[in-house]
């Protein structure tokens, strides 16, 4: 517009080389989204299959063994059906939490017994749960008679002496069972439980502590904090009455007793989902679109130049003053009960894939002084796994074909050996 004041040469020169900037970011950017498409990447391929036609699935498996990667193209109800056909019942993996929104702000529990809300905290016990595919096999297991994700008879295998709480990278997502960071530490210290599930937030560990581990009186409890979406998760899980009542002292829903009521509730859920699906098939998607969407955004160059984050509102409450200050309260209840069963807890800081793939480390990422801070403050000895993360030549390689994901067997190693170092020094 202020162009429009100048004299023509000066308007023809300032419409040319305005043409001339668009035209070569545009060319970029097609340069860049065309490279990425063309691009066979393993992780986008398992992420994309679910519901996809056979023949895609095996165009996906043909390229990705000429890379070296053997990848399972089965989605996960795909997987089910082949152990049914063994003659395995098998269910997949429970993913908290599990809310129904109510009127108004607040969110329940989408499970009842005998019509009274309900907050498990686990899996199905018993069963050969599938779970997912990050780097080319599925995980599946047998869960233990609580539902987690541990060895058969973990439970009865004697004094407990470490366990371990966090979310579905503590549980072990998308590696062989005795690949993830829990299994290597069995190893030094046979006597540890894996309470560790998905989609866990504090509130919910905070829960497991009451429910679980309070009876159990281990001398450790190792509280895996994942940068990239702990914060996020107490977003949901403070709007849950039942899950603040942890908070208070003496307040407990007695799951370990209601194993069996439990376990049929849940094994309800999963049909009611399923029957959803099937009644609701997948829209296909418009990939064309899609990409035509992202040129325009200039997705793949900002991408390059680190410049995809904004601030959401969800972000912004995320980080606000109110949340922190709720989890800080979480952590202190959470030392006085591990304190009161004889015990100490140990606070361990797992960075995210975005920390080192962009300029950016994530609104949980940017929180991490405060939250040391807070954890500095209230006498909690911490693991920090940042440094050795960082002190690696490329620390994309401890992720999934170095995409976005859970860590990969270097990087469950990794934060294994890091986690065993500081306890052997604390003895």
């Amino acid at each position: 517009l202020a162009a429009l004041r100048l004299k023509s040469t000066y308007k023809i020169a300032v419409a040319v080389l305005s043409l001339l900037l668009t035209t070569s970011v545009y060319g970029v950017e097609l340069y860049l989204n065309a490279a990425e498409h063309a691009r066979f990447r393993p992780d986008k391929a398992l992420l994309a299959l679910e519901g996809e036609s056979k023949e895609v699935k095996q165009q996906a498996a043909r390229i990705a063994k000429q890379f070296g990667v053997d990848v399972d193209t089965r989605d996960r109800i795909e997987v089910i059906e082949g152990f049914a056909k063994q003659g395995i019942e098998a269910v997949p993996q429970i993913i908290l939490p599990m809310f129904d929104q109510q009127p108004g702000d607040g969110i329940k529990s989408a499970i009842r017994i005998n019509g009274v809300e309900v907050m498990p905290l686990a899996g199905i016990s018993d069963k050969m749960t599938v779970v997912c595919n990050q780097n080319g096999e599925y995980l599946t297991y047998r869960s233990d008679e609580r539902g987690f994700h541990n060895p058969k008879g973990s439970w009865q295998s004697g004094k407990l002496e470490i366990a371990a709480v966090g979310n579905s990278f503590t549980m072990g997502y998308c590696v062989p069972s005795d690949k993830n960071y829990v299994a290597l530490m069995r190893e030094r210290y046979p006597n540890i439980l894996n309470l560790g599930m998905a989609g866990e937030g504090p509130l919910h560990i905070l829960a497991v502590l009451k429910e679980y581990v309070e009876p159990l009186r281990p001398k450790r409890v190792l509280w895996f904090y994942f940068e990239g979406n702990n914060l996020g998760e107490l977003q949901d899980e403070k709007r849950s009455p039942l899950l603040i009542r942890y908070l208070e002292e003496g307040f407990s829903q007695g799951l370990p007793a209601r194993q069996s009521d439990i376990d049929q509730a849940l094994i309800a859920f999963v049909k009611r989902q399923r029957a959803k699906e099937v009644n609701q098939p997948r829209k296909p998607s418009n990939r064309a679109l899609g990409r035509m969407r992202d040129v325009v955004k200039l997705s793949a160059l900002r991408e390059r130049l680190g410049l995809v984050y904004g601030r959401s509102g969800e972000d912004i409450e995320t980080a606000s003053e109110a949340n922190l200050s709720l989890f800080r309260g979480i952590l202190q209840r959470a030392k006085q009960r591990v304190g009161a069963c004889g015990g100490q807890i140990y606070f361990i800081y797992l960075p995210g894939w975005e920390r080192y793939a962009h300029a950016d480390p994530g609104i949980g990422g940017q929180q991490r002084a405060q939250v040391l801070n807070y954890v500095e403050s209230l006498g909690i000895p911490l693991i920090d796994v940042l440094p050795a993360f960082a002190a690696q030549a490329d620390p994309l390689s401890l992720f999934p074909f170095q995409r976005p994901g859970h860590y990969n067997e270097k990087g469950q190693r990794l934060v294994a050996d890091e986690v065993l170092k500081s306890l052997n020094t604390t003895r």
